[in-house]
């Protein structure tokens, strides 16, 4: 669905892979999803396009289980809030008179997200378009919901489903 004037999108780096150079890409686009061929890159490809508009997030900024939140303010910046609290504008020209899309580009070293809901705060209360997901860790699951645990019990024997291969226990279960 198009997104409002000043809702905020909100996500969390789920997975990263070190090595890579950048990170992800956030932005919008007043071009209705599903209506062209999208190419590999928001940055050059899209944002080179009319109606695209997107910025990198710094790779220090997309570590495992960091938060953003990204919006467009009525003069056509793009906002973020990073992590650490702070926001920081960028001057573009997102068209605000047509319906805006949001535009996640998961790139460089981000490996996964997790659309965590948007929120839109009004005069008297803030309207959010879903809960916070809360997953707790533990060591069967390593924070992650019940898919890679019925992925387990099919691939690997009953005595090697109890734990995943690639979590480590650190005797924390964080």
């Amino acid at each position: 669905r198009p997104v409002r004037i000043q809702e905020k999108v909100c996500l969390r780096i789920e997975r990263a892979v070190v090595g890579w150079h950048g990170a992800l890409r956030i932005g919008f686009t007043s071009v209705a999803p599903g209506s062209r061929t999208l190419p590999s890159l928001a940055i050059p490809d899209l944002t080179a396009s009319e109606g695209y508009w997107a910025i990198p997030v710094p790779e220090h900024q997309c570590l495992p289980g960091s938060a953003l939140r990204f919006w467009v303010c009525r003069s056509g910046c793009l906002r973020v809030q990073t992590g650490d609290g702070v926001t920081h504008m960028t001057r573009t020209e997102v068209n605000t008179h047509k319906p805006i899309w949001a535009m996640i580009d998961v790139y460089g070293q981000t490996n996964a997200i997790l659309l965590i809901g948007s929120e839109k705060k009004g005069l008297f209360s803030t309207r959010r378009s879903c809960p916070v997901l809360t997953i707790d860790a533990t060591e069967v699951s390593c924070g992650y919901d019940v898919l890679p645990t019925e992925m387990m019990s099919q691939k690997y024997p009953e005595e090697q489903a109890q734990t995943f291969p690639f979590c480590h226990n650190n005797g924390e279960n964080t």
